[in-house]
């Protein structure tokens, strides 16, 4: 039997940001539901622009590339809204 061949960089990097967002993802939740889906989303974003950021430096796709640099562009812009808002809305 052929065995399968080693994990690569890449693969390494998105199983440990994986893990990293699904441990993220384990927030405590204050029953506020604003701040509950703030405290997600930020989690998640973080965990996308991660993603992201392995998509642009072991990629070679130019169309995937494209859309990692838009996730990376929007993840920074929502975690920038969203500790305005925890900014203010402790």
């Amino acid at each position: 039997m052929n065995k399968p061949p080693p994990p690569t960089a890449a693969t390494i990097a998105y199983k440990e940001a994986g893990l990293q967002l699904q441990l993220a993802m384990g927030i405590a939740y204050t029953g506020n539901p604003d701040a509950d889906f703030a405290s997600l989303l930020l989690a998640y974003n973080k965990g996308t622009a991660a993603l992201a950021r392995i998509a642009l430096e072991h990629g070679k796709d130019p169309e995937i590339q494209r859309i990692a640099r838009q996730v990376l562009e929007t993840s920074v812009r929502q975690e920038e809204q969203l500790n305005a808002w925890g900014s203010v809305h402790p």
